[in-house]
């Protein structure tokens, strides 16, 4: 089964909506231990027709996750898309054009990818044979019109319904950078605007992914990968995702505009001034998103301040699904993988192991970076000693002396050197509540750093 089909499922896609993701310092990060083509004909950039980019009616993304975008098409049902190569020995990029096709082999319905090379001799696509046309989109309408099959000596590769593009599948022309708003390892985050029409234009964080940073595929796919999560996950405390621009470089996902940044920048910068109510509350509102994700069995991986953001009525959003996971259980096996160590549960650093529970771990750093106006975790020790202290010789994130002894008492909880005894996302979540809301019961429990502004 291929990637989140169960959980496509579950879910409906959020209709489009933008927001900010903030970088992680590199130093907290470290290691915790594509697509082939043969055969194929390309075309160097500079080579491709016009007519490739003009292809509106037909859906042009990447290959690996056709599974899921395929899902639901009947006999006949096809796309068109450019797929992205690096071939010789300068890593050259080119591009080679694809159609794909669901197909009925023998009574077994499959998707088939076709390759329509280019050949620039004759200055036409070649499909077979006899099917050289200098014009692509004049060789898909004539085979939809005359229901000649584009493969030769095989009558089943007919097109017959071209798959719309999708709302969310936005085009490089749309998309406008304002103002650069943060950076790193996985590329940039502007702010600036999305073109729905001639007239409306939509607010949104726009993260890229460099066109430096693709000397092979595999960035690419973890980028596209992300905007999947992004795009099933409808909750008030997750980021919306609003589209993803994928036809050219530089990649573009389009997310909800946050205008407060991360919940990590205000802890720091006002957390002197931030009362309990508003601690409280976000951490609230940061379990509230997180049980959604516990719920569709989505393992986010990168629970922390940094990846909370605060939208214009100071509501945290969980953000930064690039680590994330569509499973209940997942065990990394890329040792390449840069992991947050400082925030892993014992059996994440152990045996690279990741479930909802090791993001209950997670959560109760995030609790502890909350009343300590974000404080990075174990601030005294080296990653490495992090790694010695945390899995052999016990050593925990204590309490606060302003965090309320209920909520010191559920971060407790949460780190638990078995995971069974850890507690879940519904459960902080529902004492949370009462925590905040025996809070504000108390005379001035209300007033708060933001409502006094």
């Amino acid at each position: 089964m291929g990637f989140l089909k169960e959980f496509k499922q579950k879910l409906k896609p959020p209709k489009p909506d933008p927001r900010d993701i903030i970088s992680a310092d590199d130093d907290e990060f470290e290691s915790i231990s594509v697509m082939s083509s043969t055969s194929l004909t390309s075309l160097n950039d500079d080579a491709i027709p016009d007519e490739v980019i003009l292809l509106n009616r037909y859906l042009l993304t990447s290959c690996e996750h056709f599974d899921e975008v395929t899902v639901g098409f009947k006999v006949g049902d096809f796309l068109v898309r450019r797929t992205e190569m690096r071939e010789g020995p300068k890593n050259e990029k080119t591009w080679m054009i694809m159609i794909t096709i669901r197909v009925d082999k023998r009574g077994s319905e499959q998707v088939d990818h076709i390759s329509v090379p280019w050949n620039a001799s004759k200055c036409a696509w070649e499909c077979g044979k006899n099917n050289d046309q200098k014009n692509l989109g004049e060789f898909i309408s004539e085979h939809i019109k005359t229901q000649r099959s584009i493969m030769e000596n095989d009558n089943r590769y007919k097109l017959k319904h071209p798959v719309p593009r999708n709302n969310w599948q936005m085009r490089h022309a749309q998309v406008i950078k304002e103002k650069q708003v943060g950076h790193g390892a996985y590329g940039e985050v502007w702010k600036g605007y999305v073109r729905i029409d001639d007239e409306r234009y939509l607010t949104c964080a726009i993260k890229c992914l460099p066109e430096g940073m693709i000397s092979t595929l595999t960035r690419k796919l973890e980028f596209i990968k992300e905007a999947h999560v992004c795009r099933l996950l409808q909750h008030e405390n997750i980021v919306r995702f609003r589209g993803i621009a994928i036809d050219e470089e530089p990649i573009m996902m389009l997310l909800e505009w946050c205008e407060n940044g991360s919940l990590l920048d205000v802890l720091r910068h006002k957390g002197p001034q931030l009362a309990l109510a508003d601690r409280t509350r976000f951490c609230v509102e940061a379990a509230q998103g997180l049980r959604y994700l516990e719920k569709n069995n989505v393992i986010h991986r990168d629970v922390a301040a940094r990846n909370c953001l605060l939208n214009a009525d100071m509501v945290v959003k969980m953000a930064d699904f690039g680590l994330s996971q569509a499973s209940r259980f997942y065990k990394e096996t890329n040792a390449e993988t840069k992991m947050p160590i400082r925030w892993l549960a014992p059996e994440s650093l152990n045996q690279n192991i990741f479930s909802s529970k090791t993001d209950v771990w997670s959560y109760g750093v995030l609790m502890n970076e909350v009343y300590t106006n974000g404080e990075t975790p174990y601030p005294n020790l080296s990653l490495q000693e992090v790694r010695t202290q945390v899995t052999r010789n016990g050593i925990r994130i204590t309490a606060p002396p302003i965090m309320q002894p209920g909520v010191a008492a559920l971060m407790k909880k949460c780190f638990e050197e078995d995971p069974n005894l850890r507690p879940t996302f519904l459960e902080l979540k529902l004492k949370l509540r009462k925590e905040y809301a025996a809070l504000i019961k108390k005379p001035g429990g209300l007033i708060s750093f933001f409502k006094r502004k």
